[in-house]
C-alpha cells in the first residue's frame, strides 16, 4: 500500500509515511501480533477460575484492538498544536473519571479503580499517565520559555493532585509510575539534584505511610516478603511456567500453569510466553520493547523543542517502567502491582491508553515534528 507513496507526495498520508518512525510502528505492531496470540492462548484457561465463557476475553481483547490501533494511527497523523489539545482534552476526561471512580466505581481485590459501564470496565489511570506525560511536558517548557506563566506549580499542582485520586484509590503502582514520569521529566529539564533529595525522601514516607495505615498495602507487602504459600502463590505458579518452558517452551497451547494462574492473561502473560515459547521467546519481547525506547531516545534528540523532548521523555518513561514493573512482578522481584505489559497483556483500559500513549510519541518524534509548532 505504501510502497506507491512518492517522497514528492505531499498529501497528509505522504507527510505522514516519510516522517513517522516506522521501525517503531512495525515493532509495535508486532507486540500488537503476540498480545493477540497470547490472549488467544492464555484466556481460556484462565476462565475456568470464572462463569464466563471460554472465549470471552478474546472476544474482549479483538473488540479493543481495533480502537487502540485506530486511536494510535490517527494521533500519529496530528500537528504537535493538535497533540497538546488532545492531551489536555483527555487529561480533563480523565480528572472527571479519577473522581467518579470514588463515587461509583467498582472494588477488586482491596482497590476501587475501576468504573463498570456495563459491557466494558474503565481504568482512568490508563488514559490519565500519557495525558499527563503530555500536559506537564508542555506546563514545564512554558516555565522555560514564559517564566511569568508559573507553568512549573502549575505542573506540580496537577500532579499533586492526581497524587491524591490515587491514593485515595489506594493504587500505589499507578501512583509510582506518574511520580517516575514526573521525575524523569523535571531530570531532563536540568533543576537541581537538591530537589530529588527532598523529593525522593518525601515519596518514600508516603510509601510508609500508606504501609502503616492501610490494611490492603499492609498485607500485600507482609505477604510478599514473610507470607507463606498462599500469599506467594502466583509467583510461585510463574517461576514454575519459566522452568517448565526453558530455552524454546513446550509449544503453542502446551503451557499447564496458566490453569494455576487466574491473572495469566494479564498481569502474568510473560509467565505464559516463558512457558509455551521459552526464555528465548521472553528475550525476544525484550527486545522489541528496548529498541522501541532506543528509537525513541534517538529521535528526541534530535528535537529544537524543549516541549518535544519533556514530552517524548515522559511517555518513553511511562512505556518502559511499566513493561519494567509488569516483568518483574512475574519473575517474583517486585511485589505483583497489577501492572499490564504494554500491548500484550490483556486489558481494554491498557490497550486503549498505550494506543494513546504511542499515537502520541509517533507524532511528536516525527521528522520535522517542531517545525509545526509555533511554541518551541
Amino acid at each position: 500500500m505504501f510502497s506507491s507513496v512518492s517522497r514528492a507526495d505531499d498529501s497528509v498520508l505522504g507527510r505522514w509515511w516519510w516522517s513517522v518512525d516506522r521501525t517503531t510502528l512495525l515493532l509495535v505492531c508486532l507486540l500488537i501480533v503476540i498480545g493477540l496470540f497470547m490472549s488467544i492462548t492464555a484466556s481460556p484457561a484462565v476462565t475456568q477460575h470464572t462463569s464466563k465463557g471460554m472465549f470471552t476475553f478474546v472476544q474482549k481483547h479483538i473488540l479493543f484492538l481495533p480502537l487502540s490501533i485506530g486511536l494510535l494511527l490517527s494521533i500519529s497523523v496530528m500537528n504537535v498544536r493538535s497533540v497538546r489539545l488532545l492531551a489536555f482534552f483527555a487529561m480533563a476526561v480523565s480528572l472527571g473519571l479519577l473522581v467518579a471512580v470514588l463515587l461509583v466505581g467498582t472494588e477488586l481485590n482491596g482497590s476501587r479503580r475501576w468504573i463498570d459501564f456495563g459491557l466494558f470496565t474503565l481504568q482512568p489511570t490508563e488514559l490519565a499517565k500519557p495525558a499527563f506525560a503530555v500536559v506537564s511536558a508542555w506546563l514545564l517548557s512554558r516555565q522555560r520559555s514564559h517564566p511569568e506563566t508559573r507553568g512549573a506549580l502549575v505542573a506540580f499542582g496537577l500532579y499533586a493532585g492526581i497524587m491524591v485520586l490515587l491514593l485515595l484509590q489506594t493504587d500505589l503502582s499507578q501512583s509510582g509510575l506518574l511520580t517516575t514520569i514526573f521525575f524523569a521529566q523535571l531530570f531532563l529539564l536540568g533543576v537541581s539534584l537538591w530537589w530529588f533529595v527532598v523529593l525522593i525522601p518525601a515519596g518514600l514516607g508516603v510509601a510508609g505511610l500508606a504501609y502503616l495505615t492501610v490494611p490492603y498495602v499492609y498485607q500485600r507487602v507482609n505477604g510478599f516478603f514473610w507470607g507463606g504459600a498462599d500469599d506467594k502463590y502466583q509467583v510461585v505458579q510463574s517461576i514454575s511456567a519459566f522452568r517448565n518452558g526453558n530455552w524454546f517452551g513446550r509449544g503453542p497451547g502446551e503451557g499447564i500453569q496458566k490453569v494455576a494462574l487466574p491473572d495469566a492473561h494479564t498481569d502474568f502473560i510473560l509467565a505464559v510466553v516463558g512457558e509455551e515459547f521459552g526464555l528465548f521467546a521472553c528475550l525476544v519481547v525484550v527486545c522489541i520493547m528496548l529498541i522501541i525506547i532506543m528509537r525513541g531516545v534517538f529521535r528526541a534528540s534530535y528535537a529544537r523543542s524543549l516541549f518535544i523532548l519533556l514530552a517524548i521523555g515522559g511517555l518513553l518513561t511511562q512505556f518502559g517502567t511499566q513493561a519494567f514493573i509488569n516483568m518483574s512482578s512475574t519473575l517474583g522481584m517486585m511485589i505483583p502491582t497489577g501492572m499490564t505489559l504494554p500491548f500484550i497483556s490483556y486489558g481494554g483500559s491498557s490497550l486503549i491508553g498505550m494506543g494513546l500513549t504511542v499515537g502520541f510519541l509517533l507524532a511528536l518524534s516525527r521528522r520535522g515534528a517542531w517545525e509545526n509548532d509555533n511554541r518551541h
